[in-house]
């Protein structure tokens, strides 16, 4: 069993509250859930209007395959329009 996470830094620079900054990672966390199959909430700077942490888990049976997944996600999330992604870390256990 291999236990893939990854933690998303954030920056939302067009939220003036925190109602849009909402809206924008509502609609990140439901895309990003329906097309990888993946466990993801917002971690932290929840009361941050341009900040936000997210985090993503995902288990498998593969390495590679955790690896894989994670990789895609990241480039979701770069390549997702409403932020910009400042950092992320990826632990595969």
């Amino acid at each position: 069993m291999v236990i893939g996470t990854c933690i998303f830094k954030l920056r939302i620079p067009m939220a003036t509250s925190l109602k849009e900054k909402r809206r924008v990672l509502k609609s990140f966390i439901t895309r990003a859930r329906n097309k990888y199959n993946i466990s993801i909430s917002e971690i932290g700077d929840n009361d941050v209007w341009q900040r936000a942490e997210v985090g993503i888990a995902t288990i498998a049976n593969s390495r590679k395959y955790v690896d894989r997944l994670i990789s895609s996600i990241v480039d979701f999330a770069e390549d997702f329009n409403g932020f910009d992604v400042t950092d992320y870390t990826v632990e595969i256990i």
